[in-house]
């Protein structure tokens, strides 16, 4: 263990006669560490400004986040407005409050921040985004099996209807009973539609999303052959224009044609103008191979992939047996029909509920991990005690000038170990070793955590 002693500035090497000038607290081998003894070097008290200004800052944070955990239950999770109002007011007193008066919440959120993407803070954000992710189509599936049990037990009490008038036309000819029997099968027919219907319509959606993304496709394929129809060769119209005019001026004065001669040169000056118009349409005459070679089956093989996902056939199959001296009437069968799906759907339920809850549940548990990190860094020397403080480096120097052991340079293992303001872990400086090797805990506990709460 590294002890403590005090250690005048100069002793050792100041000028015979010169009073000693107290420098601080050094590190020396062989004595006990005293917690209390080590004072930051030029350390000075905050002014009252610098006070006011963390204050201010710390509660305008604490209000900014508890804002985002608002809008990302209320726009994401889809909570209720009040719960959600009630939650963000809850924790915006806590963090504006606590930000901006307590310098150990403050210590605490501005921990919680990096500690979010640590190992295990990086596994609990992925459980929540997992949740958020699978709520939204389990939410859908759950919405879609309980309209097609909705159909089924609608088609089911039809059918029982049906074969209720059906047995007491028995006495009937053969051709009527017949008659109700398609009429039966008829209906059935109606009920399957509206189902085949409701999943038809998020068909459409995923076509029309493709129509959309086949029109951009035949824009970029075809807009170079609307240029050339719409602008033509530039040089050839503009040619065309000076050749009309020099046989019309020919025809006008037949015996001095020479001068008609005159527009040639305009025509080779002027038209060469207009031919740098033509290059917006030549530029899309190389682009439309690439796009047909390149990307053209990769598009359409993801099209054709998004619309087999929404392709799909629903079958219900439903055994039950129909007592016509039951008790029960029809519009109870069916809606013993739809309470059972909804039993078979209810755990279900339950389990996509409890993903919304993921994101309340992550905030408390972030908060308590800061918290454990903050007292196992203030109380145990040795977790997380691998930086080689500024401090440390300022003690080393006054000791190499007293002429006692110093700790640095490191050694090469030492090197791997522990890290020294600007440098990585790995490097170590070259030079010869002056000193007993580092001990892991080069400071103490109350100084780790004056200068914790000094930075916060």
């Amino acid at each position: 263990m590294w002890g403590l002693r005090t250690l005048e500035c100069g002793e050792g090497f100041r000028e015979p006669g010169r009073a000693p000038e107290p420098c601080g607290r050094l590190l020396e081998t062989g004595t006990r560490l005293d917690p209390t003894a080590m004072a930051p070097v030029g350390a000075e008290e905050p002014s009252t400004s610098r006070a006011v200004v963390r204050s201010v800052g710390g509660f305008a944070l604490g209000l900014s986040l508890a804002t985002a955990y608002g809008l990302l239950e209320l726009l994401v999770e889809e909570h209720s407005p009040w719960a959600c109002l009630v939650g963000t007011l809850t924790l915006a007193a806590f963090l504006g409050l606590g930000m901006g008066f307590s310098h150990q919440v403050r210590v605490t959120v501005l921990l919680l921040l990096p500690q979010a993407f640590s190992k295990q803070g990086r596994a609990l954000l992925m459980v929540a985004a997992f949740g958020l992710v699978l709520q939204g189509p389990c939410a859908n599936t759950l919405h879609n099996f309980t309209q097609a049990s909705k159909a089924v037990a609608c088609g089911a009490e039809l059918a029982l209807n049906q074969t209720a008038e059906a047995l007491e036309q028995a006495k009937q000819p053969l051709v009527s009973a017949l008659n109700k029997i398609k009429a039966i099968a008829q209906k059935a027919k109606e009920v399957a539609d509206r189902v085949r219907k409701f999943f038809r319509s998020i068909m459409d959606g995923v076509k029309h999303v493709a129509r959309a993304l086949r029109n951009v496709w035949y824009w970029l394929l075809h807009i170079g052959d609307v240029c050339n129809a719409e602008l033509g060769n530039p040089y050839v119209k503009c040619a065309r224009v000076f050749d009309g005019a020099k046989d019309s001026c020919m025809r006008t004065v037949p015996r001095a044609y020479h001068l008609c001669f005159v527009l040639t040169p305009f025509k080779l000056v002027l038209c060469g103008l207009a031919s740098v118009v033509q290059v917006f349409c030549i530029i899309p005459e190389y682009i439309q191979p690439f796009l047909r070679k390149t990307i053209g089956p990769p598009v359409r093989h993801l099209i054709n992939r998004v619309r087999q996902e929404f392709e799909f056939n629903v079958t219900a199959t439903h055994h039950f047996s129909v007592d016509l001296n039951a008790s029960r009437s029809l519009s109870q069968v069916a809606l013993d029909l739809q309470e059972a799906v909804s039993m078979k759907l209810h755990r279900v339920r339950e389990a996509l509920a409890l993903m919304g809850y993921t994101a309340p549940l992550l905030l408390p548990l972030l908060y308590l991990q800061a918290l454990c990190y903050r007292y196992r860094y203030l109380n145990w020397l040795g977790f997380d005690n691998i930086y080689i403080t500024s401090r440390f480096l300022l003690m080393e120097d006054v000791r190499s000038r007293a002429g006692l052991p110093t700790v640095l340079p490191l050694s090469a293992h030492e090197a791997r170990q522990y890290i020294q303001p600007g440098e990585g872990p790995g490097i170590c400086r070259r030079g010869h070793r002056a000193g007993p090797t580092l001990s892991p805990t080069h400071g103490t506990a109350s100084e780790r955590g004056r200068s914790l709460h000094a930075d916060a």
